[in-house]
């Protein structure tokens, strides 16, 4: 082997020494981040899994929490139709009396009203003329009418004169109520149609109500 040739040689050998030392140096380093950034991947991938399950966890947690309130106001929904049920059966119960009881009851309700009017009549100087009219939804009108009229002097033949009889009448105009009776005393109307001594005495027996149907409350 000549010179030239050895030291071709060495520089080859050198060159590819080098090379390798390089190529050595540089899979070291790609291994290095790798395995540094795969260290990071998987800080990453844990902290994503964490924050997963927390998320999914919350979901769950809150979904728990609306469901019971769904639930409880499903439940609340319930309990109120079922009281309303129980107020609406007592009103068509009352309805449904007979001709003789109901018409009974309309002049009891009558008879108080006559009262207060006539009272309230009293402190007033000119509302002792004017004219007391009872009203009626059309079909207690067309059953009761007069036949009312005769069934409140037959209760209050002591407690209503001769002359305030006379004030009374029943009105040609008929009431949107369900039952019960309005007395227009003048310029002033007393109510005590069923609906509204239904929604009247609501507050005081639904309470009761509620204990007979589900119990005590919790």
């Amino acid at each position: 082997m000549t010179g030239i040739e050895k030291i071709t040689e060495k520089i080859i050998a050198d060159a590819t020494a080098e090379a390798k030392k390089i190529i050595d140096g540089a899979e070291r380093e790609v291994l290095e981040i790798k395995a540094k950034y795969s260290a990071k991947a998987d800080l990453v991938s844990r902290a994503i899994k964490e924050e997963t399950e927390r998320t999914c966890s919350e979901i769950i947690e809150c979904a728990k929490a609306q469901a019971t309130v769904t639930r409880r106001d499903t439940v609340l929904r319930a309990e109120a139709d079922v009281i309303d049920d129980a107020f609406d059966r007592a009103l068509a119960e009352i309805l449904s009396f007979s001709k003789e009881k109901y018409g009974t009851m309309l002049a009891i309700m009558l008879s108080k009203l006559v009262r207060e009017c006539l009272e309230s009549s009293k402190r007033y100087k000119d509302a002792a003329e004017q004219p007391i009219e009872i009203i009626l939804n059309s079909r207690d009108r067309e059953i009761y009418g007069q036949a009312l009229l005769e069934e409140l002097r037959r209760l209050d033949t002591v407690k209503i004169s001769a002359a305030d009889f006379d004030r009374i009448t029943v009105s040609k105009i008929t009431a949107d109520i369900k039952g019960g009776v309005i007395l227009k005393c003048g310029n002033i109307e007393y109510n005590s149609s069923l609906e509204l001594l239904f929604r009247e005495l609501r507050p005081e027996l639904e309470e009761n109500v509620y204990s007979i149907l589900f119990g005590e409350r919790n």
